[in-house]
């Protein structure tokens, strides 16, 4: 029975499950069948797993879904160099100082849960490595050559390794070298000049470096040169009679003259992998000053002569990664003169220059910098033979990397063309020429060097034709019964009263821009001094005392009058400034000192004086704050009214040596006195310069100055010319007009 029952459960329990299974009642529906398994991504490339450092990485990922899902990428582990963008891992190789594996896993995912993903080493390969050596490992160092290191210990090197070293005992000016081999014991490293390009790789580094002479060894200086100062410039060089060519002695070029400059340079450079960009670039300023007088007629093809060179110490410049970078700046001084024919001529420039200037290296090309600022200032002798040459004061400045490998190099020229023909029949040009190059050795293997000019600047300063003049002409005129200032031009022509007053108006001066001149007047019943507008306009007294005020005269630089006063019972040579306020005498030894004028573009003034206590007048010359005394002229006679050329070289004045008065000139210095006017029946006197040097203009006349009229004569004493003609009165005291 109890076997019965156990049967009809078990076909009770199959027919129920067979039911459940496979059919449905009204009263219990059939579910619905259930959604299929999410399949996960299946990457299918295989990775990059090598770089080189410093390289760029990028290994583009594929996969894709058994379900049609999109699938996005991510990296769920690496390091921080590598990115993902859509399906491109990417990044740049760090350096590193052996084969490093940075272990990477790349995600694929569907967005529905599913992923997968990629794992595996990437190894950056190392090509070299740079060694900066400092402290210890320089003093490891036995012996240098120029293909090899020798240390007193085994060394850890591997070939094609950069060794850099900064400046020191053993290492003077620093090293660049990439490692070729070694000695069997490893304590001889063979070499070869590496680059920055092999040690800095990716990175950049920047120099900035103001040269003092301080800093420098002054080297190769000519008999004559020596360094001066200079206010508001680092270097300063005086030139004193610096024999440049010829037969010294005898036929000679020689120079004088001071040139005073600073100078910056800036060196930078971008690096990756290859060079990227580089700068080299000069921030100067400059004022060269120089006269060379040629005493020799002759053909040359030219002279040039390095008057100074300063040698500075090496540098030592850490780069943002410590990587040391070695620099030695040399710099020359240089005269010169070319010339197809020489004349005897004396010819000055004066060239004061700012200037940015170099190249820049980007984009696989070169650009120069090219910024600059400059005004001349000039004289030239009487030109009476066919002349043509050109005078320059130069620099040269070369930087040296490391072992004194070349590098940058700049030069600047300025000077002046004179293109002459017979009888004072010339041309007078300006000139600034700059270039800048880089020796691209030491940097890069793959940039060729480069040289251009930066700077091609040119001006025809002045031209001289037979019997013209230019410019205009201050002079005092008695015409109307009382003396007047005057004005008109260099040939005479359009002459104009300027002062207009009743009362006698004289003793004239320019003021150096020309708008203004400064005059004696008795308007107020006593000789003071007066600056007036060149038109008559804005009258201002500046001196204002019972006694007499005379002889004013203009600085070159438009900030002090210098006059002579009789007060304190004293004939004496007094200073005010140009607004007549601090007024102060000058410091002088007793005596009766007359006459005084600023000398050409100088500190000094030349006056007459009776210092020599000889009982007459002679010509003196002293700084303005009463220094440096000179006495210039020594004779019998009387040596007065002193005037000096726009640069001071030469002065004119009037002497009674030959029992009249007459014109002569001198040097600077009092040398070579010459009777230039030397004129019968006639006095000549007053005498003033052209503002090219080549032309003087003066009265002649009686004696007693009441009858005279105006000339003008060449330098030499050749080609007088009446440029006035009175009817009434005098026509004197002629002033030609600054630059």
């Amino acid at each position: 029975m109890k076997r019965i029952l156990i049967i009809c459960l078990i076909l009770v329990s199959f027919l129920f499950f067979s039911c459940k299974k496979g059919s449905s009642t009204p009263f219990e529906p059939e579910p619905e069948p259930s959604p299929e398994q999410n399949r996960p991504p299946v990457i299918t490339s295989n990775p990059l797993t090598q770089v080189n450092e410093h390289d760029f990485y990028e290994y583009s990922v594929q996969a894709h879904d058994p379900d049609g899902n999109p699938i996005s990428y991510s990296i769920s582990e690496g390091p921080a160099w590598l990115s993902v963008s859509h399906n491109v891992v990417y990044g740049t190789a760090p350096e590193v100082l052996e084969d490093t594996d940075f272990p990477v896993k790349i995600r694929a995912s569907d967005g529905q849960k599913g992923s997968a993903e990629q794992a595996f080493n990437l190894t950056v390969k190392t090509l070299y490595n740079v060694y900066a050596l400092l402290g210890n490992q320089l003093n490891q160092i036995s012996n240098i050559d120029e293909t090899s290191l020798t240390f007193s210990q085994p060394v850890d090197f591997a070939e094609n390794d950069v060794i850099v070293a900064g400046v020191s005992n053993t290492t003077p000016y620093g090293f660049l070298r990439e490692v070729t081999g070694f000695s069997s014991d490893k304590k001889k490293v063979y070499t070869k000049q590496a680059t920055l390009e092999d040690a800095i790789k990716h990175s950049s580094f920047s120099i900035t470096q103001t040269l003092s002479p301080s800093a420098a060894k002054l080297s190769n200086a000519t008999l004559g040169v020596s360094e001066g100062r200079m206010r508001g410039f680092n270097f300063s060089i005086n030139l004193n009679n610096v024999f440049l060519g010829g037969v010294e002695g005898f036929a000679e070029v020689t120079a004088n003259g001071n040139i005073s400059f600073n100078l910056d340079y800036i060196l930078n450079g971008n690096f990756r992998k290859k060079l990227e960009e580089k700068t080299f670039q000069i921030i100067m300023n400059e004022k060269a000053d120089v006269k060379l007088t040629s005493n020799t007629y002759s053909f040359i093809k030219g002279i040039e002569k390095t008057i100074a060179r300063y040698d500075f110490p090496p540098v030592t410049i850490l780069t943002p990664a410590g990587l040391p970078i070695v620099v030695t700046p040399k710099l020359d001084i240089v005269v010169g003169i070319m010339a197809t024919k020489m004349a005897y001529l004396e010819t000055r420039v004066v060239q004061e220059a700012n200037l940015n200037a170099g190249l820049v290296y980007e984009n696989a090309s070169w650009r120069p910098i090219s910024d600059f600022s400059n005004s001349f200032d000039y004289s030239v002798s009487s030109v009476q033979d066919e002349t043509d040459v050109e005078v320059y004061a130069a620099l040269g400045l070369k930087i040296f990397l490391y072992e004194l490998l070349p590098g940058p190099q700049f030069s600047l020229s300025n000077g002046l063309e004179l293109d002459a023909e017979a009888d004072n029949d010339w041309k007078l040009y300006g000139k600034l020429f700059a270039s800048a190059g880089i020796d691209m050795n030491v940097f890069s293997p793959f940039v060729s060097d480069y040289i251009a000019p930066v700077i091609s600047f040119e001006k025809l300063l002045a031209e001289s034709k037979p019997g013209e003049v230019s410019g205009e002409i201050l002079f005092v005129s008695t015409r109307d019964g009382n003396a007047e200032v005057y004005i008109m031009n260099a040939d005479g022509t359009n002459q104009q009263n300027l002062t207009k007053h009743s009362e006698h108006d004289y003793d004239l001066a320019w003021s150096p821009d020309k708008a203004k001149i400064v005059f004696v007047s008795e308007r107020d019943g006593n000789p003071e001094i007066y600056t007036m507008n060149l038109g008559g306009s804005n009258l201002k007294r500046l001196t204002n005392n019972n006694s007499v005020d005379r002889m004013p005269h203009w600085s070159p630089n438009g900030s002090e009058i210098v006059f002579y006063s009789e007060r304190d019972n004293d004939r004496w040579i007094w200073l005010m400034n140009s607004d007549g306020t601090n007024q102060r005498k000058l410091n002088l030894p007793f005596g009766v000192h007359e006459e005084p004028k600023w000398c050409g573009s100088s500190d000094q003034i030349v006056f007459s004086s009776t210092l020599s206590g000889e009982g007459h007048f002679d010509i003196y010359k002293v700084n303005c704050d009463g220094t440096g005394l000179q006495r210039l002229t020594d004779s019998s006679s009387a040596d007065v009214e002193p005037v000096c050329n726009f640069d001071g070289s030469k002065i004119a004045f009037s002497s009674n040596r030959s029992g009249r008065y007459d014109i002569w000139v001198m040097n600077g210095d009092g040398s070579n006195q010459i009777n230039l006017s030397n004129t019968s029946g006639a006095d000549d006197y007053l005498a003033s310069w052209s503002p090219d040097g080549v032309k003087i203009v003066y009265a002649s006349g009686n004696i007693d100055r009441s009858s005279s009229d105006i000339w003008i004569m060449n330098s030499n004493g050749s080609g007088k010319t009446r440029i006035t003609y009175r009817t009434t009165g005098s026509n004197q005291h002629p002033v030609w007009s600054s630059k």
